[in-house]
């Protein structure tokens, strides 16, 4: 073991050989990690809000390996906030992770943004990290869609 060298590398080659690995191994401890199958079956949304054919919010995620929905971005013009278009647009993401048996919703926000927003909404949050960035909270929520575990999707074969 006094061989072992450590090296900085960032190739495509080794990240795959890593991520690979690991999701053999992830699924060898949860049947709902399939790593073939899963990435097949993953989906992206986008859903949005258009006034005069101009875009004036969105919200934009997917689906992860853990059966959540994973909100990545949520985006209203300043001049259209406050008249629902945020609510709207969650109604939608919400409608999309039931329509595809997802367990809940997460998302993360920093404490300028929104965190007020989703806890109206009925997220919780389950997590932050201080000064990320600098001065600045990352709120980490969700809102659990099925919690008895009978309603669980099945694993994707």
């Amino acid at each position: 073991m006094n061989n072992i060298i450590y090296k900085f590398d960032i190739s495509k080659e080794n990240k795959e050989f890593i991520d690979h690995n690991l999701e053999l191994y992830n699924f060898s401890k949860n049947e709902w990690l399939n790593p073939i199958i899963y990435k097949k079956e993953q989906k992206e949304f986008g859903f949005y809000a258009y006034l005069d054919n101009e875009i004036i919010g969105g919200a934009y995620g997917f689906i992860d390996d853990g059966y959540w929905t994973w909100l990545d971005l949520l985006f209203v013009d300043e001049k259209y906030r406050n008249i629902n278009v945020a609510t709207n647009l969650m109604k939608q993401v919400e409608m999309f992770a039931i329509e595809n048996k997802c367990i809940g919703i997460r998302t993360d926000t920093w404490s300028f943004q929104a965190k007020g927003f989703y806890e109206k909404i009925g997220f919780i949050v389950y997590g932050q990290l201080e000064n990320h960035p600098p001065h600045a909270t990352d709120y980490l929520l969700k809102k659990v869609l099925i919690t008895d575990e009978k309603d669980f999707p099945e694993p994707i074969k």
